[in-house]
């Protein structure tokens, strides 16, 4: 029986399982606020690995996930023509698309982290609030989740 079907015919299960999440959130959150070490470190001499290994292991993530597979077919047929629909160029197109719009958000945030890390790294200010900022979230997000009704 998958934990899913427990959790969705049993309250209690639910309860339990939606309280510990919310406490470790707020757990999260106050750690992150006690401790006051910096959210960006930089650690000296990071092994990199190869761009074929990082790219392998991405293609490979991908291709054996069945989340993907799962949202590909129930996200996609909504966008299509019924007479469509047992067409394969149409799935090709639509992943076509999906994938390069992903590649191009991907090339943006890679743009912008790498524009913005040497800043959080050369102000320690602007790091600390950073910090407390997601902080804050954490325990926002446990509060919320710990007294939504259901």
């Amino acid at each position: 029986m998958s934990l899913s079907l427990i959790l969705a015919q049993s309250a209690m299960a639910f309860n339990i399982v939606k309280y510990a999440g919310a406490a470790y959130l707020i757990y999260l959150g106050i750690s992150k606020l006690i401790l006051s070490e910096s959210l960006v470190q930089q650690k000296e001499n990071i092994p990199l690995a190869s761009l074929r290994k990082t790219f392998t292991s991405a293609v490979l993530t991908n291709t054996l996930n069945p989340k993907v597979a799962i949202f590909f077919l129930a996200f996609f047929p909504q966008f299509l023509e019924p007479a469509y629909l047992h067409s394969a160029k149409s799935f090709i197109l639509l992943g076509t698309t999906y994938a390069m719009i992903g590649f191009l958000w991907f090339i943006m945030l890679t743009v912008f982290a790498g524009s913005f890390s040497p800043k959080l790294n050369g102000n320690p200010v602007l790091s600390k609030w950073l910090n407390r900022f997601s902080a804050m979230a954490f325990i926002l997000m446990g509060v919320k989740i710990a007294f939504t009704k259901k």
